[in-house]
């Protein structure tokens, strides 16, 4: 659990054993006998579950503690042969010829996602993914909007050329829309067996005009990303 990152498959094996012998004290047990989910069952008491420790959960804490070690002045020797062997900033395309820079590059993302980075010299600071601003790192940051992150929800929902799209078909637009786009209220004069068409294509279209930012200096707004749908969807039409 502390060195390795543990299968899927026998994760789900010892979960099954362990259901087993909270609710029934045997080997085994049928899904009838379990009074409640497992997944509220691993939740803290103090959030209304039993407080057993999920396997999976458990299993990366203990690893990202393991890479903590790395970046964090530990005495092992194993941490310098690590950062001789690799960059010292841990950037992309990481070798994994051997176990240990396998177990680096499976969990260095995840590690990145909790730790904010303190910057004195930056030679062990990745500029483009290592959080080491007051934002997001530089690789989530929205190019369109400075300093503002770039989710799912501000993408397709709240960057301008995207909120300016909604606006102009007025389509609401609601937080809860990016987990469930299909049920969006679509225009009375659109028939609502094309929506899904029409509602497709304009994600399409807000994605590629993202794009267009990015790597050709081009700044769709919303008319181009309205126009550019139209002729996706007249194309599709023929």
């Amino acid at each position: 659990m502390c060195s390795t990152l543990v299968p899927k498959t026998t994760v789900a094996a010892i979960e099954r054993r362990r259901r087993a012998f909270l609710w029934t004290g045997e080997d085994k047990c049928s899904g009838a006998r379990c009074l409640i989910a497992w997944d509220r069952v691993t939740l803290a008491k103090i959030e209304g579950g039993l407080g057993v420790k999920d396997l999976e959960t458990q299993n990366h804490c203990l690893l990202l503690e393991f890479i903590h070690k790395i970046f964090n002045g530990d005495d092992a020797p194993w941490p310098d042969w690590l950062l001789r062997d690799l960059r010292h900033d841990f950037g992309s395309d990481l070798p994994t010829d051997s176990y240990l820079s396998r177990f680096v590059d499976a969990e260095l993302s995840r590690y990145r996602s909790l730790t904010r980075v303190e910057v004195h010299d930056g030679t062990s600071t990745s500029f483009w993914f290592d959080d080491w601003n007051i934002i997001a790192p530089a690789e989530n940051v929205c190019p369109k909007c400075a300093g503002v992150p770039e989710d799912s929800l501000h993408l397709f929902c709240l960057c301008p050329p995207a909120a300016a799209t909604w606006a102009a078909l007025n389509i609401d637009i609601t937080p809860s829309f990016i987990m469930d786009p299909w049920r969006a209220r679509h225009p009375p004069h659109l028939p609502s067996r094309v929506w899904p068409d029409v509602l497709l294509a304009l994600l399409w279209r807000i994605w590629t005009g993202r794009n267009n930012r990015i790597f050709h200096a081009i700044d769709d707004d919303a008319a181009a990303i309205i126009r550019n749908t139209v002729a996706d969807l007249s194309l599709w039409r023929h």
